[in-house]
């Protein structure tokens, strides 16, 4: 009986802490590639409102900006 209930408690308590984890390590790393992309692309410009504030005046064309929560 005691090893019915641990094998329980493992289903319902480890495994979904252990799914968590992974769920986060692939957003974090999905978010650093996308990063890494966004670095190596001259079109975007990432993280430097000044500069395509600038780009946009230069350009004549509009801007979009994208706020985007991390967590």
């Amino acid at each position: 009986m005691k090893l019915y209930l641990a094998a329980i408690l493992m289903a319902f308590v480890v495994a979904p802490a252990i799914s968590a984890q992974d769920v986060q390590k692939k957003r974090r790393d999905a978010v650093l590639n996308d990063k890494k992309q966004l670095d190596l692309d001259d079109y975007w410009v990432y993280d430097d409102f000044e500069k395509g504030r600038k780009e946009a005046e230069k350009t004549g064309k509009p801007m979009l900006v994208v706020f985007r929560c991390l967590p």
